[in-house]
């Protein structure tokens, strides 16, 4: 067995160190640790604390350690990147981690699937606390909840977050039967944590009325997390038909029968491009917004939008492309040393969803704090170490493209004040003026007429001319 040292000594190691199955596995030698003051952790073997994070090379070399286990799951992602940092000229030891996800923090036990090789989402994110999980869980449980584009990135995670909980039932809908079957899945894994909650598999679309006033008929639902939506920007442009069918029609349908059928709440997902919007995609975001603010006022639902910006996703981003060259041997290349970058993980994003939906309140938008900018090249040399690639390997700087830095705006301070931090990454936005409903009322069915009729028409440049004026005159209402 390979000698493995744990990094960190509190209640994720103890649950380590407690089981069986990984007690065969790892061939543990000790543990290091900076807020540790006793010098052993106890279960039915002392186990010795070898040093402080600032050890760990020193103690690796002593104790000729090949694993590293990262017990660390409440950490931010700044953390690991360093503890990872702290390994470039050590290229022989093997790094897993216990991951930093909610289902994780909030159990008693940790088994050895749960324990898996280091991956690139370790390395960026905010802290997720036991304390927040737990009140997250406390208001889930017994409630019946609708989750739409429930198959998609954030909705899928939404669903497992929320089936924790134990609520009395989701109800998942997404148009895609790929994504619902592997949502269903995902959810069939941890069937162990909710046995009594049902859940009810819907594949169809939002924009079926029939099917949607079924499912408010049919159930006591207390709260909509509404995260169907188009969200590629050049694709919208393209298609600007299906942008407002989707994100504009569809929104004012789902708000509807919400406010219709006495739904406690209504969370939309939002996004920055609804701020001061320049595309077709944040245009109708910015108007499902307007949604949002208009049933608030007009109905007992509580409904409020949150918006955040990039969620970590490799798919082609520029972390995929320094994993492809680094398979292939290839130099990293990078535009410019200084560049950094914001990034949040998907379950930290709907970790934050979660939080705001608990401490909601009328005529309120939400924003992340998106945490600390990453540096590019550290986490270039953070996948290197993942990788088990030497501190010499080659990375090459290519010079800044046109365009590249794209700055995120998560409110606008010439409509909204943003309050000071309701809670921890959590920013409430008020508006500096009041909604004209009559006004967001007319331009909404002005611009349901407008697609209407060149639905059955055809999709003419013209009728898209329309809607486009349409949507930027509701901009300044």
């Amino acid at each position: 067995m390979n000698k493995t040292l744990v990094i960190g000594a509190g209640k994720a190691c103890l649950l380590l160190l407690k089981s069986r199955t990984i007690a065969k596995q790892f061939d543990i030698v000790g543990m290091v640790d900076d807020k540790r003051s006793k010098n052993r952790v106890v279960t039915n073997k002392q186990y010795p604390i070898l040093g402080s994070l600032a050890d760990i090379p020193s103690v690796i070399k002593k104790q000729r350690i090949s694993t590293i286990i990262i017990a660390l799951p409440s950490e931010r992602g700044e953390t690991i990147r360093n503890i990872l940092l702290s390994l470039k000229r050590i290229s022989t030891v093997v790094v897993y981690i216990i991951p930093r996800l909610p289902d994780v923090i909030i159990k008693n036990s940790i088994s050895l699937d749960e324990i898996k090789k280091i991956e690139p989402v370790d390395l960026i994110g905010g802290k997720i606390s036991l304390q927040k999980q737990t009140e997250i869980m406390k208001n889930v449980h017994g409630k019946t909840i609708l989750i739409t584009g429930a198959g998609g990135f954030i909705g899928s995670e939404l669903a497992r977050q929320i089936y924790l909980g134990s609520p009395k039932k989701i109800i998942v809908i997404d148009n895609t039967e790929r994504n619902l079957f592997y949502l269903k899945y995902i959810l069939s894994l941890i069937t162990h944590s909710s046995p009594s909650t049902k859940i009810e598999y819907v594949l169809g679309t939002i924009t079926n009325r029939y099917l949607m006033t079924r499912i408010f008929k049919m159930n006591e639902i207390h709260t909509v997390f509404h995260a169907a939506a188009y969200k590629h920007v050049p694709l919208l442009e393209d298609n600007i038909y299906e942008a407002v069918s989707n994100n504009i029609s569809t929104t004012y349908t789902v708000a509807r029968l919400a406010a219709l059928n006495s739904v406690k709440q209504f969370i939309l997902i939002s996004t920055d491009k609804a701020v001061k919007p320049n595309c077709i995609m944040g245009m109708t975001k910015y108007i499902a917004e307007q949604i949002m603010r208009y049933f608030d006022l007009t109905s007992k639902t509580q409904f409020s939008s949150v918006r955040f910006g990039n969620v970590f996703n490799s798919s082609g981003s520029v972390i995929e492309l320094f994993l492809k060259q680094i398979e292939r041997d290839e130099a990293l290349t990078i535009t410019d040393p200084q560049m950094r970058r914001y990034f949040m993980s998907v379950s930290e994003a709907v970790h934050l969803v979660l939080n705001a939906w608990v401490r909601a309140q009328k005529q309120t938008t939400y924003m992340f704090d998106m945490g600390t900018s990453v540096p590019i090249l550290e986490l270039a040399h953070c996948l290197l170490v993942m990788r088990n690639k030497s501190e010499t390997y080659p990375i090459k700087i290519i010079g800044n493209r046109k365009g590249e830095k794209i700055d995120e705006l998560l409110w606008n301070p010439e409509k909204e004040i943003k309050t000071t931090n309701i809670y921890d990454g959590i920013f409430a936005i008020k508006q500096k003026e009041s909604l004209k409903t009559n006004a967001v009322y007319s331009f909404l069915k002005q611009i349901l007429k407008s697609l209407k009729k060149d639905y059955v028409q055809d999709h003419s440049r013209k009728g898209a001319d329309e809607l486009i004026v349409l949507m930027e005159k509701m901009l300044h209402v």
